[in-house]
């Protein structure tokens, strides 16, 4: 029997990224610490209690689905699953729960240095559990994946996040060329030889995801399975060319907006070093103001990735990022203060030149065939008005592409992991459980 009390990080290092994991019978379940909503909204349990009334926390997560509370319940595995709320629940209110136990999955740092390229990444769970990787994307960190890695540890997986090359503590390079997705794709391909793992399942967000496709796509005997946030599959390679015309003409008129939302693409090939300067102007700007929560009303109207040429830069000449106040739902401050020091330490430079690379993108796709036959996940972000899925075609070769797919819709901009944690969070445990039981510990 437990009672509920503050439970304190399991390593210092990582104070604040996670707090513990409750076991019930078979389901290990993430509990924060401080009163903090259990399903990482970080508000307190009373609030939590009355939003969610003991319910499923998913129950707004697949909305393309129409699945009802109990089948969500019931099709994750383990069937535990409703247990677990209950268990949340009495944490809550301080009440003894029998037949439960904490532990706690503490996230490691590691490096592994090959020939070519040195990674750093975080890692959480048993060291011979199936391996997930998650993979950031643009301008982020391993530290993204921050409320993943234990709830997925906790679940029974090695759950592996890596900084990606020009970021953070892995190996910053000079050159655009040093970006394209052979070159990235490498290195993932290394971490796992390192690790002594033959086959993975594979998450994605941002650039993340192009890069999870590209691996799917060239070393399909590497990949359990795919899972995607935001950004769909492009067969062809993630370029301008292959999805500007995906675009949805009634939000972009192509007369106003030739390149649709992806102007801003345009002008890191038209004026890199303006780009980099404009972020580099105040990073810390930079970071508050590009890691914000999904706005509804912003929903079916231009946004101003579709501007950027038009206005000479992403703050105007010669401008940089406008002082606003942190978006708490989204980060903490010690997240704020993580991602500034690592882009401060790095630049621009690394982050932006993964944007240089199209037509390198393109010749490396068309090398490897099209359809991805393992299991794939892809999480739609209602409210992300760049990379926008529900309303427009942008979804369409990936669906033509994979015949085991699963679509959820997820209330939640763009930097949907670190906005709506939580449904993320069931999401991929109900697709690995559906699409991969054999993966989970017996």
């Amino acid at each position: 029997m437990i009672a509920k009390q503050e439970l304190q990080p399991a390593c210092a290092n990582q104070k604040g990224l996670f707090d513990s994991v409750v076991t019930v019978g078979t389901v290990r379940v993430r509990v924060a610490a401080g009163g903090h909503d259990p399903l990482h909204k970080r508000v307190e349990p009373a609030r939590l209690l009355a939003r969610h009334q003991y319910a499923s926390p998913v129950d707004t997560v697949f909305e393309g689905d129409a699945v009802s509370n109990s089948d969500m319940c019931s099709g994750l595995h383990p069937k535990a699953y409703c247990r677990a709320i209950a268990v949340w629940k009495a944490l809550a209110e301080g009440r003894d729960i029998q037949g439960v136990r904490t532990v706690t999955h503490p996230i490691e740092e590691h490096v592994v240095k090959t020939a070519r390229h040195t990674s750093f990444y975080l890692a959480c769970g048993a060291t011979d559990a199936t391996p997930i990787i998650f993979v950031h994307g643009w301008p982020e960190l391993s530290i993204s994946w921050r409320h993943q890695l234990p709830v997925l540890a906790g679940l029974g997986f090695r759950a592996i996040a890596p900084d990606m090359r020009g970021y953070g503590r892995s190996s910053v390079y000079d050159r655009h060329d040093a970006y394209c997705q052979e070159e990235i794709v490498a290195d993932l391909i290394e971490l796992v030889d390192h690790l002594g793992f033959e086959k993975a399942v594979w998450v994605g967000h941002d650039w993340g995801a192009p890069t999870v496709w590209s691996v799917a796509q060239q070393h399909p005997e590497r990949c359990h399975g795919v899972a995607a946030l935001c950004v769909p599959y492009i067969p062809g390679g993630f370029s301008p060319e292959n999805i500007i015309q995906l675009a949805n003409r009634e939000v972009y008129p192509e007369a106003q907006f030739p390149a649709a939302q992806w102007d801003y693409m345009l002008f890191y090939r038209e004026n890199f070093a303006a780009a980099v300067a404009g972020f580099e102007g105040n990073v810390r700007n930079t970071v508050k103001v590009l890691f914000r929560a999904g706005d509804p009303e912003g929903r079916g109207k231009p946004g101003l990735t579709g501007m950027v040429r038009a206005i000479g830069g992403w703050f105007g000449p010669g401008g940089s990022a406008p002082e606003l106040p942190r978006d708490e739902s989204v980060l903490t401050q010690e997240d704020e203060n993580r991602y500034v020091s690592a882009l401060q330490a790095n630049g621009f430079f690394g982050p932006d030149s993964w944007y240089m690379n199209g037509p390198a993108n393109e010749a490396y796709a068309s090398r490897a065939k099209a359809s991805l036959d393992m299991p794939v996940l892809f999480l739609h972000a209602l409210y992300d008005g760049v990379c926008e899925t529900v309303d427009s075609r942008l979804a369409e070769l990936m669906r033509a592409a994979c015949p085991n797919l699963t679509e959820a819709i997820v209330p939640s901009g763009h930097w949907m992991a670190q906005e709506k944690p939580d449904l993320v969070n069931a999401a991929l445990a109900k697709w690995l459980a559906a699409q991969m039981p054999e993966l989970w510990p017996s």
